[in-house]
């Protein structure tokens, strides 16, 4: 029997870092009758992390999901269908990103990061959307990486994003000829129009993402459901190898705030790009992330496309 009583939230890749760092504020601030699910897409991991959260006297519940797999997705989406029979806040924080150094050519790199960060997010949304309840709040997880390349990406390009007729269908298909380009190998030296840092381009296009999935949802504006994209800001984790100055605590302010952003208020942030509670347009070319680490050289001259695009990894 599907349970009406107490909200549920889900945090995707929350085993740690600021995944983890949201569900501790989330059950820290929990209702009675609430239930956060922490979710991992290792057991082993996620139990680790509910066994910590529970020695601070919390109480998250596990939840197995791999954004790769599409099986575990339709899962979770069944046992909150069975379970609750609704949803109230889905933190889509899971992603991956590949070191500057690393070996994996960058066709692989590029595969891998969309086909999770972008590809992966979307069908958790696919799934769990039919679920949000009146005044659901969405928040993914973004980056300012994404807004450094905007404004050097080409016009061509540009303009696809750009289009006020944009639909999800169109950017997916971005995503996958962006995909496909790193696949060619016919001229391999040849100009391209497509950026060559897969993590930052991934988490613009969630970005996009985000902007037109509130637009299907301002169709019906009785239902209240806000979606926000959020940078948590250059965290101190495992996913920036250490080298982020913000704590993971305080990487988590800002998405435990858009999901929980009090029922029907006209001053609600709406399918807007947040950091530090605070709105961040696209195309401006001095971002708060310089406050936190020296602005790169290379982004204080015009480069080519072609040129390996140096940023930090946020979230």
């Amino acid at each position: 029997m599907a349970k009406a009583d107490g909200k549920v939230y889900v945090v995707t890749g929350a085993n740690k870092g600021i995944g983890l760092c949201i569900v501790r504020s989330l059950c820290k601030t929990k209702a009675e009758g609430d239930v956060v699910y922490l979710c991992s897409r290792d057991n082993e991991r996620g139990e680790a992390a509910v066994k910590l959260l529970q020695d601070e006297g919390l109480q998250p519940t596990l939840a197995l999901l791999d954004l790769e797999t599409l099986s575990t997705i339709e899962a979770l989406a069944a046992h909150i269908k069975e379970t609750h029979g609704g949803l109230d806040a889905l933190v889509n924080n899971a992603g991956v990103a590949f070191q500057t150094n690393s070996e994996v050519p960058l066709n692989q790199q590029c595969e891998g990061t969309v086909n999770t960060n972008f590809f992966g997010t979307l069908n958790v949304c696919k799934h769990l959307f039919p679920l949000l309840r009146p005044h659901a709040r969405v928040v993914n997880i973004g980056s300012q990486a994404g807004h450094m390349i905007h404004t050097r990406l080409n016009p061509e390009l540009l303009q696809r994003l750009e289009s006020p007729d944009l639909k999800m269908s169109e950017l997916s298909g971005v995503m996958k000829e962006y995909v496909l380009a790193t696949k060619s190998e016919d001229v391999p030296n040849e100009p391209t129009i497509w950026p060559t840092s897969p993590y930052a381009f991934s988490k613009l296009a969630v970005h996009y993402m985000t902007i037109l999935q509130q637009k299907l949802f301002d169709i019906d504006p009785e239902k209240d459901v806000i979606i926000n994209a959020v940078c948590p800001g250059f965290c101190n984790t495992d996913f920036t190898s250490g080298k982020g100055p913000r704590p993971a605590e305080e990487g988590a302010i800002t998405p435990v705030y858009c999901a929980k952003l009090p029922a029907a208020e006209e001053k609600n942030p709406k399918g807007q790009f947040l950091f530090d509670k605070e709105p961040l347009e696209l195309g401006s070319k001095v971002l708060p992330i310089f406050k936190q680490k020296p602005l790169p050289e290379k982004l204080t001259t015009e480069e080519e496309p072609t040129k390996k695009e140096e940023v930090p990894m946020e979230a």
